[in-house]
């Protein structure tokens, strides 16, 4: 897996449609697109629906039109306003007859019946809420997983087409590669089908709704009723408030199946990456989710039907010609749509270019030590958490732990013989190279310290076991953790690179085979025999060479990107609205 890419890429480009629809096939249930509807059978008899007001009038009784032909020559007014105040208490009339539990309009005041059901409304609201919010901050990643349930060629497209792993690390002209895929991408964008665009576009547009429906000002509207006493809410000051629920309520769309189950496995990103054994628990979750979510659409349609809003609305404006004003649309969804899959392709590049910039540092380590990877840091307690960490040492620190126990010592043996036996002729060359071999050795004893601090029984492995047993992921004392452990490894990383800089200068300035005793940036070493000082010389060399190659190498390694520890529990919004 690449290690750049994050959870959501994966959802989106590297799961299979073949994987998700076994995922999908687990967690249906028996609810059908019916218990899903927010058709509302809403009384139409309160008030005239379509047509102009003259049909509405030529359609109405003889009597009555002549009756208002005679009011309107005695009054001396036009008769499209008598019929219209005619309207306007006629819908008066019909609401005080048969929805006199919700309001008494002689006095224009709501009763507690219509607290109760907007406060059954405002529960539905919060269950929404809470899933909804994990798509606030970027609607547009929701908007390309949701794609993949009713344009799903567009993933498959892409991790076959566009998906930049499916070169070679190491190819020979990335920037041309770059534009080709680009258009690729731009290519699947213009060649969605029609109709599945359309289907997506109405799935969009309803959790847009969703997320209006949730904004709607339930606790202003029912704290009226406990503001004003006897349990009543006067009509003039939530006068406000009723014009938002009714744009909203007035204009309610499907909600569609695929819509809920986008929202659970987007809450709950973990279930695609659980093996086969881990589901029947997803699928008891997934279930009780849907079967949530369907009673609180069934609240929400009973709403509708119980509560005349729009002849409310009328009456509260005293305008029959009143109608609800339209909310907001997703118009700009696919202009989102289109970004968030670019930037998928983006961070899977960047990715794909990082791994790159690896296997080039990785061949580099296997002709010169023999590893078959980067080394990790032995001990990193974060991977155990549930929420992605990040550290940004793991290979500069890794890399050193390696060397320090596989590589150092055998330097150690030829370096200790210079600093015992070596002559000096620069006195101050002497002091430089022992702080240089003081500094290494202090930084393999401050790892070993850190490598410890880091494991289960030490200071900051145990913190990590806490948090990683506990119910809540406290980001703040982690983020604390990880900058002490990033401080203490940043000193260690810029100490050896000062030490080792230091050090080959040193070495760059010794040549045994120099006889000239007058050249005093020379260190001369006597030794038994030639095959001794060529055996020594020649171990020299290497050290010399590979100090320098450590220096570029694990500068190298330092600009790599870090490698996040994989979520490892599951998240809890999903669980919290369920239990709310």
């Amino acid at each position: 897996m690449p290690m750049n890419v994050n959870s959501f890429d994966r959802l989106v480009s590297n799961i299979s449609q073949n994987e998700r629809k076994r995922i999908l096939s687990r967690i249906r249930t028996q609810i059908n697109a019916e218990a899903l509807s927010l058709e509302a059978a809403i009384d139409r008899s309160l008030e005239p629906v379509g047509g102009s007001l003259e049909e509405h009038f030529n359609a109405e009784s003889l009597f009555l039109r002549v009756w208002l032909f005679l009011k309107s020559i005695f009054l001396n007014n036009a008769i499209d306003n008598i019929y219209k105040a005619y309207l306007l208490s006629r819908i008066a009339r019909r609401l005080a007859k048969k929805y006199s539990s919700l309001l008494d309009f002689s006095r224009g005041v709501f009763l507690h019946d219509m607290y109760n059901k907007s406060l059954m409304l405002k529960r539905a609201a919060d269950f929404f809420r809470t899933t909804l919010s994990i798509i606030d901050s970027n609607p547009g990643d929701f908007y390309v997983f949701l794609g993949t349930f009713f344009v799903p060629l567009i993933s498959e497209r892409f991790k076959s087409e566009v998906d930049p792993y499916n070169f070679p690390l190491g190819w020979a002209n990335p920037g041309e590669l770059h534009i080709t895929q680009i258009r690729k991408l731009e290519k699947i964008m213009q060649t969605i089908d029609p109709n599945q665009r359309a289907h997506l576009a109405s799935a969009v547009q309803s959790a847009h709704w969703l997320k209006q429906f949730c904004n709607l000002p339930f606790r202003r509207f029912l704290t009226q009723f406990s503001n004003q006493g006897a349990g009543v809410c006067k009509f003039s000051t939530v006068s406000k408030d009723i014009n938002e629920f009714a744009k909203v309520l007035c204009n309610s769309r499907p909600i569609q199946r695929e819509l809920l189950e986008a929202l659970y496995l987007f809450n709950n990103q973990y279930v695609l990456d659980e093996e086969e054994e881990n589901l029947p628990e997803h699928n008891a979750e997934a279930e009780e989710f849907v079967t949530q979510a369907a009673s609180q659409i069934k609240t929400i349609r009973s709403y509708l039907n119980d509560v005349p809003i729009q002849s409310i609305g009328t009456l509260m404006h005293h305008s029959v010609d009143w109608v609800p004003s339209q909310p907001d649309t997703a118009d700009d969804w696919f202009l989102k749509f289109k970004a968030n899959w670019r930037r998928v392709f983006d961070r899977k590049w960047n990715s794909w270019l990082a791994d790159q910039q690896i296997e080039a540092v990785h061949r580099q380590l296997e002709i010169l030590f023999g590893l078959d990877s980067i080394p990790l840091l032995p001990n990193r307690p974060w991977s155990t958490l549930r929420s992605n960490v990040a550290f940004k040492y793991d290979y500069s620190l890794g890399f050193l732990a390696y060397f320090f126990k596989n590589v150092f010592p055998k330097y150690t043996q030829i370096l200790k013989i210079i600093l015992l036996e070596g002559k000096f002729y620069q006195s101050d060359q002497r002091i430089t190279f022992t702080d240089a071999l003081d500094n290494l050795l202090q930084q393999e004893k401050n790892l070993d310290t850190l490598m410890n601090m880091l494991s289960e029984q030490g200071e900051y492995g145990k913190h990590f076991v806490e948090l990683a047993d506990s119910a809540a992921f406290a980001r703040a004392k982690i983020d604390a953790l990880m900058e002490k452990i990033e401080e203490t490894s940043e000193e260690i990383v810029h100490n050896f690179l000062k030490g080792t800089a230091s050090l080959s200068t040193i070495l760059d300035a010794y040549d045994p085979a120099n006889k000239n005793s007058n050249n005093i940036s020379t260190i001369q070493i006597t030794f038994q025999n030639e095959k001794a000082q060529a055996a020594f010389i020649q171990r020299l060399k290497e050290i010399k060479e590979n100090t320098t190659k450590v220096i570029g190498l694990l500068n190298q390694i330092g600009d790599l990107s870090e490698p996040a520890a994989e979520p490892k529990q599951k998240p809890s919004p999903v669980a919290e609205a369920m239990s709310a």
